[in-house]
């Protein structure tokens, strides 16, 4: 983990059409809890919700993030070890290790 900011994106989705580089989905991971943060739409506040709580760093955990076609999203995690980070210098950071990454 980062030791200026010791918070990392794990993972993310973006939003279609002109707010396409805008993530509307993402799940982070900082001290010890892996949340999800949802946008809807480029105004609206977001809303965050904790996936799971006392998750050490270096632990194994599986999440899921998937955007089901009609305006719902499955999203779910299990904790049994991944993390990521915004660098603050070149001598900070943070690293995401995927074991594996499937599409469906």
């Amino acid at each position: 983990m980062p030791k200026s900011s010791p918070e990392i994106c794990v993972a993310q989705l973006h939003a279609g059409g002109r707010s396409g580089s805008s993530p509307f989905v993402m799940i982070d991971y900082k001290s010890g809890r892996l949340y999800v943060m949802v946008a809807i739409g480029t105004s609206a506040a977001a809303s965050f919700y904790t996936l799971l709580t006392n998750v050490p760093v270096g632990a194994s955990l599986s999440c899921r993030l998937a955007d089901n076609g009609n305006g719902t999203l499955t999203i779910g995690a299990v904790s049994g070890n991944e993390q990521g980070t915004v660098s603050k210098g070149s001598n900070d950071g943070g690293k995401v290790l995927f074991t594996v990454l499937t599409q469906s």
